[in-house]
């Protein structure tokens, strides 16, 4: 992989890793805010419950692209980042560029995905 290139997408995965992280603190600070507010009318519970609930699913998302970004991050230390993880072909740059945590390929993502949604 071109150096230029490797190095641009290493920033770009450190970037997304550390607004991962303050989401992350964000969305813990707001959990924390609900569980310590004084006691609620039945609507405004049923409110904060939705909201919780929203709250801890964007966490999961997070989690997970965190754990991609991670993951790449690995990658590119160890000297396989940029080859799909499936079939070890390049991943082509401008995929690398839209996508910098992917570790496959367009062809085996196609594939991946079907396995994930069953």
């Amino acid at each position: 992989m071109d150096p230029m290139l490797r190095g641009e997408l290493e920033t770009s995965l450190r970037r997304r890793r550390e607004e991962l992280l303050r989401e992350a603190a964000a969305g813990a600070a707001a959990i924390a805010a609900l569980d310590d507010e004084r006691e609620a009318e039945p609507v405004e519970q049923a409110q904060e419950a939705r909201l919780r609930d929203a709250l801890v699913r964007l966490g999961e998302r997070e989690r997970i692209e965190l754990l991609q970004v991670n993951a790449a991050l690995d990658r590119l230390v160890d000297g396989t980042y940029g080859r799909c993880v499936l079939c070890g072909r390049a991943v082509p740059p401008g995929r690398l560029r839209a996508l910098p945590a992917t570790p496959h390929c367009v062809a085996c993502a196609g594939v991946a995905e079907r396995v994930a949604s069953r």
